[in-house]
C-alpha cells in the first residue's frame, strides 16, 4: 500500500530533519525540504570551500545535471555519464578530507531543496537504499506559504511533531528535529502548548489544550501490542527507558546503529521490536522467516488472561 501511494505520488521519500530521509505526505514536502535544507547548507558551504569549490562551479554542474534529467529519470551513476564529459571533476585529495568525490552529490541535493528534481524509487519499492534523480514533476512551493523566518518555520515543525507524539518534552523534540535547545523552544513558545508533568518522563512535556481531555481519559491497555521497529511511541520519547520497568534497565539489548551492546536504560534505539502492555515495554519480538512465525521474548511472566487476548 506504502509503495503504491508512492507511485501516485501521495507520499514521497525525501530528505527532512537531520538530513534522514523520511516518507512525507505531499502537503508537507515543502516544510520538509525547507527545514533539511537550512540544515544542510552551512555544512556543505564549508565542505565546498575546503574542497576549493566555489559557488559557480557548484551551479554549472547543477544546471548539466537538469539537461541529462530531461531525457528521464537516471540512477547516480547513469546521470554521470550522461553528464558532458568534464562537467563534473574529480575533486581529488582536498575532497577527500572534506567528505567529497565530486561536486555532484552536493549539486543534486542543492536542487532537491530548491524543488527542481525529485527522488524516484527504481523498483518502485521503498524498502531500498537505492534511488534515481528525475526532473520534479511540479514545483513544491508554487502554492506552499511557509513562513520566512526560523523560528516561524520551526513552529511548524513543532505543531506536527506535537500532534504526533504529544505529550513530550523539548528536548525530544530537540533531539528529533535536530534544533538546538534554544531553537526548540522558540518554536513551542509560538505553539501555546499546555504544560503537563509525566511521572518517570517529564517535570514538563508539552500537549496542545485540545488532547488534555483525552489524555487524562486514556487507560494503559492490559492487552499486548505488538510495536513495529522504530516505533515512534519508543523512539519520539527518548528511547525505551521510560518505558521499561527499572528493574530491566541493565538487561544488555543490541542498539540499532552501535557496533556493541548496550542497556535497556541507556539505548534509545533498541535493534528490537517492542512488545507493549499495560502502559510499559513487555518485551521484544521478531519475525522469523525461516519458520514464517513470530518469536519472542518477554521481560516478566504475563498473566494467562493476557496471553489469551
Amino acid at each position: 500500500d506504502l509503495d503504491a501511494a508512492v507511485a501516485r505520488r501521495e507520499l514521497q521519500a525525501i530528505p527532512a530533519v537531520r538530513g534522514c530521509i523520511y516518507l512525507v505526505p505531499l502537503a508537507d514536502v515543502p516544510l520538509a525540504l525547507q527545514v533539511a535544507g537550512r540544515q544542510f547548507r552551512p555544512r556543505a558551504e564549508r565542505e565546498l570551500e575546503k574542497a576549493g569549490v566555489k559557488p559557480a562551479e557548484l551551479r554549472k554542474v547543477a544546471e548539466a545535471a537538469l539537461q541529462a534529467l530531461a531525457a528521464g529519470p537516471l540512477t547516480p551513476d547513469a546521470l554521470r555519464k550522461a553528464m558532458p564529459a568534464g562537467s563534473v571533476r574529480s575533486l581529488g585529495e582536498a575532497g577527500k578530507k572534506a567528505g567529497l568525490s565530486s561536486p555532484l552529490p552536493t549539486a543534486l541535493r542543492t536542487l532537491e531543496f530548491e524543488g527542481r528534481v525529485t527522488r524516484v524509487l527504481p523498483e518502485g519499492r521503498l524498502d531500498t537504499e537505492r534511488y534515481a534523480w528525475a526532473l520534479a514533476p511540479t514545483d513544491p512551493f508554487a502554492r506552499a506559504r511557509l513562513p520566512e523566518d526560523a523560528t516561524g518555520l520551526h513552529a511548524l515543525l513543532a505543531a506536527r511533531f506535537f500532534r504526533w507524539a504529544g505529550p513530550a518534552s523539548r528536548a525530544d523534540f530537540a533531539a528529533w528535529s535536530g534544533l538546538a535547545q534554544r531553537e526548540a523552544a522558540a518554536a513551542i513558545a509560538q505553539l501555546r502548548l499546555a504544560p503537563v508533568a509525566v511521572e518517570g518522563y517529564a517535570d514538563e512535556a508539552f500537549v496542545f489544550p485540545d488532547d488534555l481531555d483525552a489524555l487524562a481519559a486514556a487507560k494503559a491497555s492490559s492487552r499486548p501490542a505488538l510495536l513495529s521497529f522504530e516505533d515512534n511511541a519508543v523512539t519520539l520519547h527518548g528511547g525505551p527507558r521510560v518505558l521499561t520497568d527499572p528493574r530491566h534497565h541493565a538487561r544488555k539489548v543490541e542498539s540499532w546503529g552501535m557496533g556493541r551492546p548496550t542497556t535497556l536504560g541507556e539505548a534509545r534505539h533498541v535493534s528490537l521490536r517492542p512488545i507493549f502492555r499495560a502502559g510499559v515495554i513487555a518485551g521484544f519480538w521478531e519475525y522469523d522467516p525461516r519458520r514464517a512465525a513470530i518469536v519472542h521474548q518477554l521481560l516478566d511472566p504475563l498473566p494467562k488472561a493476557a496471553l489469551g487476548a
